[in-house]
């Protein structure tokens, strides 16, 4: 286990901001995440970037996040559609299987992210898939940090 205990929250934070061409990793004994551009040896500042690189490559106390790759947004869309399906209370069980089946259409063929946040955007429960994806990216971190023998705290 690591000496220090990682909050949750900041390490889903870090998940949600995982993006195209950069790779997080974690110092386990600081608890701080450095992010590095996939092409750091190509970049302008290459010195600064091959320093950095150098350091968590030699050291043990880094462990690479998941990147965007590997945490599937398309799977907590299809998994808060199944939710809203029947997990929504303000609506009616049929507005709610209305609601989820949209959302199941939505997630079809090309464009299923616009087409997503377009059929959240006009029932009006973005607000409630945001909070239902940092949940999920939550309990991703935790199992992230139990796979990592990583000490962790909810808040």
């Amino acid at each position: 286990m690591s000496v220090i205990k990682i909050k949750l929250s900041v390490l889903a934070d870090a998940f949600e901001e995982a993006f195209d061409g950069w790779e997080q990793y974690l110092n386990k004994d600081t608890g701080t995440i450095t992010a590095v551009p996939g092409d750091a040896w190509t970049c302008d500042d290459t010195d600064t970037w091959e320093e950095i690189l150098s350091m968590i490559e030699e050291s043990e106390q880094f462990v690479r996040l998941p990147n965007q790759y590997e945490i599937n947004e398309y799977r907590i869309m299809e998994e808060f559609a199944d939710f809203a399906g029947s997990g929504l209370k303000y609506v009616s069980d049929e507005q709610a299987r209305e609601i989820g089946q949209k959302l199941f259409e939505a997630l079809q063929g090309r464009g299923a992210f616009r087409r997503f946040k377009s059929a959240l955007s006009y029932y009006g429960i973005a607000d409630e898939y945001f909070a239902y994806r940092h949940i999920y990216y939550v309990e991703l971190a935790k199992e992230w940090c139990q796979d990592h023998e990583i000490g962790f705290v909810r808040e």
